[in-house]
């Protein structure tokens, strides 16, 4: 529902209402991504041991752990997801491609790290971690990288919001 709205603004060269606009869906999903990623952080092990009941309790806290450390991420993932249709409203997708590279980049040699340094047992919970690291290095490249378009949209225009939520 954000894209057509913010598409529009785009068009009619509103960049600042486009940041707005983007900033206040930031805070919108917030709400839910907030109390999730923390669930996820500090009960991703019982989560999964509710859910998985028919499998072995090791492998459903197991799961829980890579669920929990997925979960430190998922508040910038879900900027990013956000942020990328600033782009595509401005019809940029080959910048974007810039940020997704970053992303990339930084999840390929943290799980690399994680394949050679963790023990087999960690690894997938260090991959998990990895691409958790590597949205929130990619948050901070996906804002350097739009601002080109709409200004700059700062942390701190939706931190407190974030942190008050947290």
């Amino acid at each position: 529902a954000l894209l057509p709205h913010l598409s529009k603004l785009a068009i009619d060269n509103k960049r600042s209402e486009v940041r707005e606009q983007l900033v206040r869906a930031i805070k919108m999903v917030a709400v839910l991504t907030i109390p999730s990623g923390v669930a996820f952080l500090l009960f991703g092990p019982l989560i999964t041991r509710v859910l998985f009941f028919g499998i072995a309790k090791s492998d459903a806290i197991y799961i829980g752990n890579v669920l929990s450390a997925l979960g430190v991420g998922l508040v910038a993932f879900s900027i990013n997801i956000i942020l990328i249709r600033g782009f595509n409203a401005f019809e940029d997708t080959r910048t974007q491609v810039l940020s997704i590279l970053a992303i990339n980049l930084v999840s390929v040699a943290l799980s690399y790290l994680s394949l050679n340094v963790l023990s087999s047992k960690w690894v997938t919970v260090g991959l998990g971690l990895a691409f958790s690291i590597s949205y929130m290095v990619g948050l901070l490249v996906t804002l350097a990288l739009l601002k080109r378009h709409t200004g700059r949209i700062l942390i701190s225009d939706f931190f407190s919001q974030h942190l008050r939520l947290l």
